[in-house]
């Protein structure tokens, strides 16, 4: 068969494309990790919830809950509640088979007074880290509202390391909420270090759920929270990153 010059030209396009496709997905899939939200971009003038989403419409009380902040050139965010309790949360692209550990640093300031997870009417928790994947899709309902499956890392005031608290809501019959609390720290005893955490998601969510994850996360989020207990709680979140198993 004789070649044109046109058919040569396009053998040699359809080449380059092959070749740029496979090294780009060697570089995308070659990365150990995946910085998720780290505060570096934000500045005195950016407001984080145009990035982060609230589970209410109240930006002004938000803002005064949560803000950026810097210390020795670093930013991270800093959270205050007074009483109140505002989850935040940010939309994800999250593999969470490939990349199943997520990492963070947290720095606990102030503990809520006479917290437990576990009791009913005392369910504050200094800091906390969620990490969320939907149970179903529900046409036309606000994200705020569809059945989710949780994993929550808390800092508690009194719960022992390694307790797990078991949470579920139901409407008209129908789970909205399923969740697990892993409690990773307690007590004062860091009070004002940084400290840095990191879990395997998957693994965490296989040991409670009994099952693998139907669906990848779609949402972190944090909060830091006093409303149960009516005192105070205060903390600082950093460097929030998902990473491959063996990456150490």
């Amino acid at each position: 068969m004789k070649l044109t010059y046109r058919t040569i030209i396009i053998y040699i396009l359809v080449f380059v494309i092959v070749i740029f496709l496979y090294f780009s997905r060697e570089c995308i899939t070659g990365n150990t990790s995946i910085v998720l939200e780290d505060f570096e971009k934000y500045s005195d003038k950016d407001n984080i919830f145009n990035t982060w989403l609230l589970r209410d419409d109240d930006k002004k009380s938000s803002s005064g809950t949560y803000k950026v902040s810097e210390e020795n050139g670093n930013k991270f965010l800093s959270a205050v509640s007074a009483g109140n309790s505002i989850q935040i949360a940010k939309k994800v692209s999250w593999d969470i088979r490939s990349m199943p550990v997520l990492s963070w640093k947290w720095r606990i300031t102030i503990l809520p007074e006479n917290a437990n997870e576990k009791a009913k009417g005392k369910n504050d928790s200094g800091a906390s880290i969620y990490v969320i994947f939907q149970r179903s899709r529900i046409p036309f309902l606000p994200w705020q509202y569809q059945p989710i499956n949780v994993i929550k890392y808390v800092w508690s005031s009194n719960l022992p390391i390694d307790h797990i608290v078991y949470k579920k809501k139901t409407k008209l019959g129908n789970i909205i909420y399923e969740g697990y609390f892993y409690v990773i720290e307690s007590g004062s005893g860091n009070t004002g270090k940084w400290i840095t955490e990191e879990r395997n998601v998957l693994s965490d969510y296989r040991k409670v759920f009994k099952e693998s994850p139907k669906n990848n996360p779609y949402l972190i989020a944090i909060l830091s929270d006093s409303n149960d207990t009516k005192s105070n709680a205060a903390a600082d979140y950093d460097d929030i990153i998902i990473k491959k198993a063996d990456d150490k």
